[in-house]
């Protein structure tokens, strides 16, 4: 009814709809995704916590906080990448979350070659830490080993992230050997590649309980690993240097070792970095189309005469047969083994610059590339010189300095391809002092008195515990690892391995126990001077074990496990003594003490296992 009669009525149906009913729907639509975005979210954190409380995955950070402040290695950080029953972990490390007043800290990032392997405790860090408090007895320094065996740019740049909380003054960066073979590397038919950004969002979603759980059923993370690594194996996984993926690769390396190194720079954190050394000369490639063939002891351009050649120097021999090897490379320019062999021919007939040319492309060309490739130091020389703050170190101008004419690195310095010996991981420590000294403003004097006050070689080896004996062992173990894959494929493995086999009797073999206890009294003495070292009373215990003491083994395993009670390391040692002397409740204990940190602890809980059997 209308109120007023002149008023005109109006068609309320020709009008057009409130604001309100015209765009309610969309807010119906945008409140309903927000609020299932809320609920979805408040249930996957409420099955994360569910799965912390129910102790479920591991923690995926690099540190981990202890007691009074200090922070030590976490040992499930590798869990993450290649399983629980992996045997990697972090070398073990102890300090205080706030660096002390007058404390001077340096962390070294990279992979095994960093790490010093297979014997941590003789690492070119723990070298240049010996070298720094020679040299300034007045100040403290921590060098704190953050490398590791088995890891890559992925997880490099994950331990750096972690690594700026703790204020380092300097970084030392040495690594690139992983790349090609290692975790996220080019898998046999895998094309294209996993784009960076997935590999992130992978590393993060592992960081989570729930990850870990989902990622343990979906059977994904390490499973390549339970294949048997044998030669057929490695010859499927032959990368060629055509092959694309190489550059993807380099790409991906190259922006984590960006990220890794601005991090340190953007908190003026200065980093040094220089190029990856390795063995070139007396390491034939892993993998070439030659070698791979199995047949190449018959190949008249592989086989015995070329050896003989060779060692020998027989240069009118060489001469005569040099153009068939010539002619193979012509039409097969990247075959790496025949560069190898054309390089040993070169050097044999004094023609070392050319060599060097051919000894590099072995090494580039190299099917198995587990030394890091001409392109992979590139990279980091382009990073160094674009970031201001890092300081490019020319490790390889120094090395070359006081070599032989043929300017290439050999079995002088390394074990086998990439881990050096004593010596080596001593020199790398001399090349990196004066940049320490340097970054850190330490004070210094002309350089002929500074060379005077450098700590000599035997002088480190004294410090560190070092023995012939050590050396025995460590190149024992290196002889069992170079008689398996992959380094069957390589050009005369069976002769060469013969020959170090022989070197290794006549130089060792005459080596007993009055020796070893001699080697024990010589730690013990270096043990009495730095009586804070945890690596001492390790490289002791295991020497007492090889004179089949397991009562001194057991007691200077029991004074790690006081100098480094976190690790599990010690304990594990002490386990094993106390059951080879038959006191079985002390080892529970030491285990427990190792699971009570690690319940997954795979060691520790086979040793559990086996006691458990009647």
């Amino acid at each position: 009814m209308k109120t007023n009669p002149s008023e005109p009525e109006i068609d309320r149906s020709s009008q057009p709809t409130s604001k309100r009913g015209q765009f309610g729907w969309y807010q119906r639509v945008l409140f309903g995704l927000i609020w299932a975005c809320l609920l979805f979210t408040l249930l996957l954190g409420g099955c994360e916590m569910l799965l912390r409380w129910m102790g479920v995955g591991h923690s995926a950070s690099f540190f981990r906080p202890q007691g009074k402040g200090h922070v030590v290695e976490n040992e499930a950080f590798i869990w993450s990448y290649h399983g629980i029953e992996s045997p990697l972990r972090p070398h073990p490390f102890r300090f205080l979350a706030d660096k002390p007043e007058g404390v001077m800290r340096l962390f070294i990032l990279g992979e095994s070659a960093a790490l010093g392997t297979p014997e941590p405790a003789f690492g070119f860090g723990r070298m240049l830490e010996k070298m720094l408090q020679h040299r300034y007895p007045e100040r403290k320094f921590e060098v704190v080993n953050l490398a590791m065996r088995g890891i890559n740019s992925h997880m490099i740049r994950l331990i750096a992230a972690e690594a700026r909380a703790y204020d380092p003054d300097l970084v030392i960066v040495y690594a690139g050997n992983n790349e090609l073979v290692g975790w996220q590397a080019p898998e046999p038919d895998q094309r294209p590649l996993k784009p960076l950004g997935l590999i992130r969002a992978q590393e993060a979603l592992m960081h989570t309980r729930l990850g870990q759980w989902l990622w343990q059923r979906i059977g994904v993370s390490g499973s390549h690993l339970n294949e048997v690594q044998d030669t057929t194996f490695f010859r499927r996984h032959h990368l060629s240097v055509e092959d694309p993926r190489r550059e993807e690769v380099h790409a991906r390396f190259a922006e984590n070792m960006n990220q890794t190194i601005q991090g340190f720079v953007d908190l003026e954190i200065p980093v040094l970095m220089g190029p990856v050394l390795v063995n070139e000369r007396d390491f034939p490639p892993l993998g070439s189309p030659s070698s791979a063939r199995g047949g190449a002891m018959a190949d008249s351009v592989f086989g015995l005469p070329w050896w003989e050649a060779c060692s020998d120097g027989s240069r009118q021999w060489l001469e005569e047969n040099l153009p068939i090897l010539e002619g193979y490379l012509q039409t097969n320019p990247l075959d790496a083994q025949a560069h190898y062999v054309m390089a040993r021919a070169l050097e044999s007939m004094e023609a070392f610059s050319t060599a060097r040319v051919h000894y590099q492309a072995a090494r580039d060309y190299d099917l198995l590339p587990f030394r890091a490739t001409t392109q992979i130091n590139r990279t980091l020389k382009e990073l160094a010189e674009k970031v201001e703050g890092v300081e490019w170190v020319e490790l390889d101008a120094y090395a070359l300095r006081g070599e032989e004419e043929v300017k290439t690195l050999g079995d002088a310095w390394f074990h086998e391809h990439v881990h050096f010996r004593f010596e080596g991981d001593y020199r790398l420590a001399a090349y990196f002092y004066p940049h320490v000294q340097k970054t850190l403003r330490l004070p210094t004097q002309e350089v002929e008195r500074e060379g005077l006050k450098l700590r000599s070689l035997s002088e480190v080896a004294r410090d560190l515990g070092y023995t012939p004996i050590s050396e025995a062992l460590i190149e024992r173990s290196i002889l069992d690892l170079l008689a398996a894959p992959p380094f069957l494929d390589q050009w005369m493995h069976a002769l060469r391995l013969e020959e170090r086999e022989a070197r290794w009797q006549q130089r060792f073999s005459i080596y007993g126990k009055s020796h070893i206890r001699g080697a024990i009294d010589w730690i013990a003495e270096a043990s009495q001077r730095f009586p804070g070292d945890w690596h001492l009373p390790i490289l002791a215990s295991r020497l007492a074990d090889r004179l089949e003491d397991q009562e001194l083994a057991l007691q200077w395993a029991m004074k790690a496990r006081d100098l480094m009670p976190h690790a599990s390391f010690p304990r594990l040692l002490m386990a094993r003594h106390l059951l080879a002397l038959d006191r079985t409740d002390e080892a529970q204990v030491a285990l427990h003490a190792i699971l009570e940190s690690y319940p997954q602890h795979p060691q520790a809980r086979r040793l559990m296992e086996q006691m458990a059997v009647p």
